[in-house]
């Protein structure tokens, strides 16, 4: 595969499921057997349920690609995201506040969609931003 055609469903995920609030994309850019590291979505299910709870906590949601490097069948991704929370995320109550953080990404590509997939974002900051901790 060209490093187009590995990036590509990353940034669909990005852009229009992250960004734009499309969940009818993730069959496109997900795996069935899709294996999501370091976090509590662990397959594509989980990811469905977290875009129906999770992103929609954030009224604007929006994540900003700061940069990528694309190696083999691998893409990495640094970004900002930022949102206002308007509903309960991760048990705290909406602050109606906005807030901007840091994240880094990591996908591995086969047959044009996303197999495996790692995400790390600075919670912490944005739970301080939103007023949950201090």
């Amino acid at each position: 595969m060209s490093e187009k055609e590995i990036l590509k469903p990353v940034m669909r995920f990005i852009n229009e499921v992250l960004n734009q609030g499309n969940g009818a994309v993730i069959p496109e850019v997900w795996a069935d057997d899709l294996v999501w590291e370091g976090g509590s979505m662990g397959t594509v299910h989980g990811l469905k349920a977290f875009m129906s709870g999770g992103v929609q906590a954030f009224s604007d949601m929006h994540l900003t690609v700061l940069d990528y490097v694309v190696k083999d069948n691998s893409v990495w991704v640094r970004f900002t995201n930022e949102g206002t929370q308007v509903g309960e995320f991760m048990g705290y109550p909406a602050s109606n506040k906005h807030a901007k953080w840091n994240g880094f990404g990591h996908y591995t590509v086969q047959d044009g969609k996303i197999q495996r997939a790692w995400f790390s974002e600075d919670i912490m900051d944005m739970l301080k931003q939103l007023g949950h901790i201090s």
